[in-house]
């Protein structure tokens, strides 16, 4: 075996990075520094949007600014234009929630425009202006000789890098080209941009420096340093990357890889601290786990009464059904999380022999095109002796996550869901431009001039950028969803102090999820019974149907249709939404995916029924189909405790009062609906009608196709195998 040289870490040479293919993102260990806890729950739960004007004004401002560095237009009509776009397309919600509408919005953030402008004619330039200079107030300063700055131009825009090399993942701002004066270098840095206050500024400075060892990963550069710039004070920072920040930031990026590694659900301790922790945005969920998963309380928690406050509500009941769905929680996602690093750990032919990822792809430019909130990217193979392999022999399926990466090993140029798989191509939408590999261009000096080619600005012109690549696009099976219900099982276990409506109907919630209390209807209504009279519903539903309506007009809490397939539950529920509609009320309407949801809008709006995603929370309708194939759990003990048993199933089998069969069925003819019945359906679907029932296959040309079968087989046993099954008599 051959001797290899001995890999040193120490203070001055490399870095021990402890679970690598674990990728923290970079806001989670820069804000480690404060609550170590904090940053856990974060990487753990999917944090809720939170609604109040100074977010949602700080969001206009940064993605303005964004949109004039991109296009290098810092004109008041283009920012004025862009604010306005931004607020119609991106905050329709928060203006909503906010009681204000667009104009109000606008006029608030009108004073910052020329604040915009400024930043433009300062630091966006060939070459550095007199006043472009660099704010030396906090902290050490990267380039003492420097006396001036220009944005020189932008590679990209919301760069979502993978590290592994770091176990890190962030999402840059923007990626510039910076010229220094009097030096006249040009430097590819991270750019930071920040709308509030400067009283956060060594979690900033820590978050884009972590930015310059992702960037440099990427770029293949050893960045020194990364810019921020506040928009409030007019303040750009140079930060420089030292290795003692380094080495601290990488030790608190291993200590968070190490508690999210464990499947304990152990986390850091409490910060204790009144102070902080009242303005914490994850202390619900901080507090839900001290009582229920580390079995804490007041004394423990070192909160007082403002703890107590928040978690008296939770009885047994509560914490048992927390600490039990948790924890199944907790298994599945880490089985699932230690599939993600086979994209970068596991060869692509081994993969793609898997059904998990297609190799050597090229993209077909004449197939792609920007569409309403997205960019579709169409692949081919990229060596014809490879077509004769279909791609639909893989396990990769429309709506399928895939991460987008080159062959020569760029991680992560896009990251997307497939719209479309046939034989020879697969089409992949993104919400965000693909990114190609980074191409240096040919003035590029690595010490005087890192100058790449603006592959953006190409595309901003119409035209293409140097797209010569060959791809491996992976599916990516730890996009399940995890972060997702742990945030929704926090929530239902929240108290949310001075929000009385919102309290109460989560408190309805946990009697009804957590207790499992049967769900309450009035008795008869007469405006139910005249409306289902109505000729219109007379004719167009049968009597299990009716039964349905019937039953989810009288709900207070929760109706369950289970409907077979071809039942009609998109027309039933079509026609309870119009009854709903027509007594004055709201409703909330989801579906598992987009094409069930758009099947049943087509129905509304062939009723003339207006519609909006907005919704009232103080009744839900469950629709489904307890015997479809059951949630692909893959950890074994979370299978055995219940983890594959969805809502529908468990409410359904807790109160069957509840439920409302639909078992008459418009797809099938009778026979082969028996067999579905019986093996599928407890033998209890039913034709909807005789048309139904005795529907058959009619073959234009039957008898001549069998002859001419026939006259070419040398031989054909009798009776003939194909007439019987082929034959409709």
């Amino acid at each position: 075996m051959t001797q290899q040289q001995p890999w040193i870490v120490d203070n001055t040479h490399n870095y021990l990075i402890h679970h690598p293919d674990i990728l923290i993102s970079c806001t989670a260990v820069a804000e480690s520094f404060f609550c170590v806890r904090k940053s856990v729950l974060q990487q753990m739960s999917k944090q809720v949007h939170e609604f109040s004007e100074p977010l949602v004004s700080g969001d206009v401002i940064h993605r303005t600014l964004q949109y004039c560095l991109e296009n290098n237009d810092f004109s008041a009509a283009t920012i004025e234009q862009c604010m306005k776009n931004v607020i119609c397309t991106h905050h329709m919600d928060s203006l909503y929630v906010l009681d204000m509408d667009e104009s109000t919005l606008f006029d608030h953030l009108s004073p910052y425009i020329g604040g915009i402008m400024t930043f433009g004619s300062r630091y966006v330039s060939q070459t550095p202006n007199a006043d472009a200079t660099i704010t030396r107030d906090v902290g050490p300063t990267a380039n003492h000789e420097t006396k001036a700055v220009a944005i020189r131009g932008v590679l990209d825009i919301e760069e979502h890098v993978w590290s592994p090399a770091y176990g890190l993942k962030g999402m840059v701002d923007a990626t510039i080209e910076l010229m220094l004066a009097p030096s006249n270098k040009i430097l590819t840095i991270p750019f930071e941009l920040k709308t509030g206050k400067t009283n956060r500024l060594i979690t900033h400075r820590a978050q884009t420096v972590l930015y310059t060892l992702l960037l440099g990963d990427r770029y293949g550069l050893d960045i020194k340093c990364g810019a921020l710039y506040y928009t409030k004070v007019n303040a750009f920072y140079m930060v420089p990357q030292l290795r003692s920040e380094i080495q601290s930031l990488l030790i608190a990026r291993n200590d968070l890889a190490t508690a999210l590694q464990q499947r304990s659900n152990a986390l850091p301790p409490m910060a204790r601290n009144i102070h902080k922790c009242q303005y914490c945005a994850v202390s619900n969920a901080c507090f839900t786990y001290h009582i229920a998963i580390e079995q804490g309380d007041v004394d423990s928690s070192g909160l007082g009464q403002w703890f107590t406050d928040h978690v008296e509500h939770l009885d047994d009941n509560c914490l048992t059904f927390f600490q039990h769905w948790i924890r199944l929680i907790g298994m599945e996602e880490h089985d699932l999380e230690s599939l993600r690093k086979d994209i970068w750990t596991v060869d692509a032919d081994e993969r793609e022999s898997a059904g998990k990822c297609f190799k050597d792809m090229v993209l077909k430019p004449q197939f792609n095109k920007v569409r309403p909130g997205g960019y579709w990217y169409t692949f081919a193979r990229a060596r014809s002796d490879d077509e004769q392999r279909s791609l639909t022999e893989s396990h990769i399926t429309p709506g399928d996550p895939m991460v987008i990466s080159s062959m020569e090993g760029d991680l992560h140029l896009g990251m997307g869901f497939v719209v479309d798989v046939d034989r020879t191509t697969i089409t992949i939408s993104l919400s965000a431009p693909l990114r190609p590999r980074p191409v240096r261009s040919q003035e590029f000096d690595i010490e005087n001039c890192q100058v790449f080619v603006k592959w953006r600005k190409l595309q901003l012109d119409g035209q293409q950028s140097n797209n010569a690549i060959t791809y491996r696009l992976d599916k990516d099976e730890a996009a399940g969803g995890f972060q997702v219900m742990k945030t929704n099982i926090v929530n239902l276990m929240t108290k949310t102090s001075g929000v009385e409506d919102l309290d109460v109907a989560r408190a309805n919630l946990r009697r009804l999820i957590v207790d499992l209390e049967p769900p309450l209807f009035t008795l008869g209504d007469a405006g139910v019974s005249t409306y289902l009279h109505r000729d219109s519903v007379m004719h167009c539903l049968n009597s299990d149907q009716k039964a349905a309506m019937a039953k989810v007009l009288a709900c207070q809490d929760y109706a369950l249709i289970l409907g077979m397939p071809g039942t009609g539950k998109t027309t039933t529920v079509a026609e309870i939404i119009s009854m709903l509609v027509q007594q004055g009320k709201s409703v909330l309407l989801t579906a598992y995916t987009h094409n069930a949801l758009d099947n049943l809008l087509c129905k509304l709006m062939e009723k003339g029924i207006d519609f909006l995603r907005l919704g009232n929370p103080d009744k839900f309708i469950l629709v489904g189909d307890q015997y479809q194939l059951p949630p692909i759990v893959k950890d074994p003990e979370a299978q055995r405790n219940g983890f594959g048993e969805s809502l529908f199933m468990m409410l359904s089998a807790k109160h069957p009062e509840a439920v409302v069969y639909l078992k008459y069925q418009y797809r099938m003819n009778r026979d082969i609906m028996q067999v579905s019945s019986q093996l599928f359906y407890d033998r209890k679907l039913r034709c909807g009608n005789d048309t139904v029932a005795n529907k058959r296959i009619q073959y234009a040309h039957f008898p001549t196709a069998m002859a001419n079968i026939h006259a070419s087989s040398h031989s054909c046993a009798d009776p003939c195998w194909l007439r019987d099954i082929l034959d409709p008599r």
